[in-house]
């Protein structure tokens, strides 16, 4: 059997080629139509009868009115479809359009003119439902929208980069953020240039490695504003994928600088407690060496002045012994401002000449600061009366002085303190920081050192700022300067330029009421024959006290043990008149003893005596019944004073 082409096939059967066409056409997946100019059709395939709902009848009977009615009734807007159709077949022009249904699917209209013997008889149309295809690009063009404006509402930057860093897309948030502007972006902006130079680099080895599949989570950079300021993001970002390859990055930028402050103040915080938990351990020190060496300056001056009693005017000892006492008074005060400068004594503001505050200071600071440095001082003794709390004038004098000192570390150079008296007339006074015009104690500290340029100046008061390397300083030596100077109504100036040191104006608003100078006739010592028991647990406090108080002509019992004491007063409660007691003994305090006492006897007067205590003061003595309290080292002529105001108050 020989087979023949299919064309010869075809030719001899045009019926089975006309079906194979229509077959053809039904399957596919538009409706075809072919229409003629007198408004009939000769055509229509499967599809085109299922798009239009075209009854089995009217496609049999090729009705062409019946047709146009079914077709006009679906339409939403049938007359401007006859308006097309009876133009356009009349017309040699290719036509593309979409039909509207009132049930709203939509079809795409296609459509050519048919030619008979070179003459326009139809138009071949063709049509496709494309309803799903519109809803799906209407659903994802609201997406877009409905993604893009949550975008926009969000306060951090959201942004889209290609593999280059050009950025292809970003919400407002961004052109706040590192003010830039529309004009910006349209003309190529790239993410790069948004990052300080020195960052760039890994910045594009982490894009590269992000394309490459790569998670780095959040990233840090410094991210640069248009304006140059710089501030501290956290960027993170993922592919964008087309056909399975990464084109590109899409990610959020998150402005850390609020929180970078919050870690900074939080930092600052514990800085603080630390500070003041050292504060608290070096007044402490301080407490347990005021103690001890109270103890030791009291076995001294006890000695000297009983030395002295039995020391002639005319001998060349007493000379020497009256040093000895000075050095000793000397030694006390210091234990004062130690205590003072740990603020483990604080007195309230007083009337006072700050002159002696001030030379008192600058003695202790002459212990701690290396020969290079010179201290000069120029203090007039006139120069007025001051209320303040004295630790605060040894505070400043402290602060600025150390800083001073540091300044002129390495080459040494000249710590320069200054005091006079001024009055501010009402034009000079607005040159300092708007002072009311008045009398004023103008204190001056200078050196010599590397000074420092205008933009420290403005924040050298700020709590936390030091130009100290790391581990020396707080940063909060001259913030307490200005609060104490500011907090008592006065100003502060400061003057200085690199390499040629520093000068610190301070002034403070003198009191209206001068201090009165008290001066006391030397008078003879009081005396007494009454029965003091002593107590303290210090063997030579115990020796020098008895002897003191038998010179003033008391009988004396003493003991260096609280308990002993307590058993020795049990036993005989009659026979003392007074007792003196120390403080801080081991097992147990002064106050405890005093207690016990006056349990067993309750008019029996108590002087309690203390070098240093955390838990005592004169206000609390006063409250536990006992009768006096008195800081160490004890002096002979106080004492005396003391114990003979105490015996005759307790007779009264």
């Amino acid at each position: 059997m020989v087979l023949k082409p299919a064309h010869d096939q075809t030719e001899q059967r045009p019926k089975d080629y006309k079906q194979l066409l229509t077959s053809i056409l039904d399957a596919t997946a538009d409706g075809i139509l072919v229409g003629h100019s007198d408004g009939s059709f000769s055509f229509a395939n499967r599809r085109f009868a299922e798009m239009w709902r075209i009854p089995e009848d009217v496609l049999e009977t090729k009705d062409r009115g019946q047709l146009h009615k079914v077709i006009l009734g679906q339409l939403k807007d049938p007359e401007a479809f006859m308006r097309d159709l009876e133009r356009l077949y009349r017309s040699t022009e290719k036509y593309f359009d979409t039909v509207e249904f009132k049930d709203g699917r939509l079809l795409e209209r296609y459509s050519e003119p048919l030619y008979t013997d070179g003459e326009i008889s139809g138009r071949v149309w063709s049509f496709r439902d494309v309803t799903r295809q519109k809803q799906s690009e209407a659903a994802l063009r609201e997406s877009e929208a409905r993604f893009r404006q949550l975008a926009e509402m969000l306060p951090e930057t959201i942004f889209e980069i290609d593999k280059h860093g050009t950025l292809t897309y970003a919400n407002q948030k961004a052109f706040e953020h590192f003010n830039y502007n529309q004009t910006d972006f349209e003309q190529g902006l790239n993410a790069f240039d948004m990052i300080v130079p020195e960052e760039r680099d890994k910045a594009r080895e982490n894009v590269r490695r992000i394309l490459n599949g790569e998670d780095l989570g959040l990233v840090e950079y410094r991210a640069l504003r248009k304006d140059g300021s710089i501030f501290p993001a956290m960027f993170h970002s993922t592919p964008i994928m087309k056909h399975g390859k990464p084109v590109g990055l899409r990610g959020f930028i998150i402005d850390i600088a609020k929180q970078k402050e919050a870690e900074q103040e939080k930092s600052r915080l514990e800085g603080q407690l630390a500070q003041a938990q050292r504060m608290e351990a070096i007044g402490t020190l301080a407490g347990g060496i005021a103690h001890d060496f109270n103890n030791i300056l009291g076995a001294i001056m006890g000695y000297t002045e009983l030395s002295l009693l039995d020391t002639p005017d005319s001998s060349p000892a007493r000379s020497s012994l009256n040093q000895v006492l000075k050095a000793v008074n000397r030694a006390k005060d210091v234990v004062n401002q130690i205590l003072a400068f740990s603020r483990q004594t604080k007195e309230a503001d007083q009337p006072i000449r700050i002159g002696p505050v001030i030379k008192e200071a600058l003695k202790l600071l002459r212990a701690t600061l290396p020969a290079t440095i010179e201290i000069r001082q120029r203090i007039e003794k006139e120069s007025g009366t001051i209320v303040i709390d004295p630790s605060q004038i040894h505070q400043v004098i402290m602060n600025l002085c150390t800083n001073a000192a540091h300044a002129m570390r390495e080459t040494g150079g000249v710590l320069e303190v200054k005091l006079e008296a001024l009055d501010l007339a009402p034009k000079e006074s607005g040159a300092v920081e708007d002072l009311p015009p008045g009398p004023y104690a103008k204190m001056t500290v200078s050196d010599t050192g590397h000074g420092f340029p205008p933009e420290i100046k403005r924040h050298i008061f700020d709590p936390y700022f030091t130009t100290k390397e790391k581990g020396v300083g707080t940063g909060l030596g001259l913030s307490v300067v200005y609060g104490i100077v500011q907090g008592h109504g006065g100003a502060i100036e400061v003057v200085s330029e690199s390499g040629k040191g520093t000068t610190f104006e301070i002034y403070l608003p003198q009191a209206e009421a001068a201090i009165e100078e008290k001066v006391e006739p030397t008078k003879p010592l009081p005396l007494g024959t009454e029965h003091v028991l002593f107590v303290d647990d210090e063997e030579a406090l115990v020796e020098i006290g008895k002897k003191m108080l038998e010179r003033l002509g008391y009988q004396v019992t003493t003991r260096t043990s609280p308990r002993e004491a307590l058993e020795a007063f049990q036993a005989h409660p009659g026979a003392f008149d007074l007792v003196i007691t120390d403080q801080t003994m081991p097992g147990m305090t002064g106050e405890r003893l005093a207690r016990r006492l006056m349990q067993i006897r309750s008019d029996i007067p108590v002087i309690l005596c203390s070098g240093f205590s955390e838990v005592m003061d004169e206000n609390r003595a006063r409250a536990a019944g006992i009768r006096a309290y008195v800081m160490k080292p004890l002096i002979m002529s106080d004492m005396a004073k003391t114990i003979r105001r105490v015996l005759d108050e307790a007779q009264e």
